[in-house]
């Protein structure tokens, strides 16, 4: 078993040709001749899940967010980043990343299933978010509490003109602000992160724009549907143990 072995599988499941143009989800870093029999899943190529994929001798990371996202001027191992490529090289472990081809094939539909959402459907003018419908409509408190629930979160925030009764819920895990006004013509809500204040301005002419922000750190939520999807290869799978990177008090 080797790399690209592993590497094609995913690919067939979630295409490159799937992502956004500005993305960089692929091979980051490693050989894909490389012999491979224990991988790692992580939503982020960092400090702490290199260091847990070396320790257990991992041969692959297969992570969510791109490692290389950004291009690199220079590469110096006391650098953080070039100090991670370094220890990854040397120690023989890959990384893989698939991000936008993930959330535009997957991700979306996860995160609605979780909410126990049925007839989930992309929406009718662009590629990644979803559409979903709650078995039976909520009013917004007890569906604030039921998305706390389904995705372990000890706040949420939002803002907008609730409906009396939720049904029709969209969903665009990571930064999906530019999709706002798409979701909230096809859905009763729209859950998405990265949602600031200038954001929040735009709805107030929206006669029931409501809009409730989650964290990139639901994403996580891949680590387990990924490690499900290689269990057709005779190889360990293992989820990093993973915080987000925000405190919540």
């Amino acid at each position: 078993m080797r790399v690209q072995d592993v590497v094609a599988y995913l690919e067939s499941l979630y295409p490159l040709s799937e992502m956004e143009e500005w993305d960089h989800s692929g091979m980051q870093i490693g050989s894909r001749e490389q012999d491979c029999q224990k991988v790692m899943v992580a939503l982020n190529a960092d400090e702490g899940t290199i260091t847990q994929a070396l320790a257990a001798s991992c041969d692959l990371l297969v992570t969510h967010h791109p490692f290389l996202f950004h291009p690199l001027t220079s590469l110096e191992i006391e650098t953080y980043r070039g100090g991670l490529i370094a220890r990854a090289l040397s120690g023989h472990l890959s990384i893989y990343s698939m991000h936008t081809n993930y959330d535009r094939l997957r991700m979306n539909t996860l995160l609605l299933e979780k909410l126990g959402c049925t007839n989930i459907e992309p929406f009718e003018s662009t590629r990644i978010p979803r559409l979903g419908h709650l078995p039976m409509p909520m009013a917004l408190e007890a569906f604030i509490e039921h998305v706390k629930r389904a995705y372990d979160l000890p706040l949420v925030r939002y803002t907008g003109k609730p409906k009396a009764m939720l049904r029709k819920i969209a969903v665009c895990g990571g930064s999906g602000s530019e999709f706002v006004n798409d979701a909230l013509d096809q859905a009763d809500i729209f859950l998405t992160g990265d949602f600031n204040y200038n954001h929040a301005t735009n709805l107030l002419d929206h006669p029931h724009g409501l809009v409730l922000g989650i964290p990139h750190f639901v994403e996580a939520l891949m680590k387990a549907d990924v490690q499900k999807s290689l269990q057709v290869f005779n190889i360990d799978v293992l989820l990093a143990d993973e915080k987000d990177y925000f405190i919540y008090r």
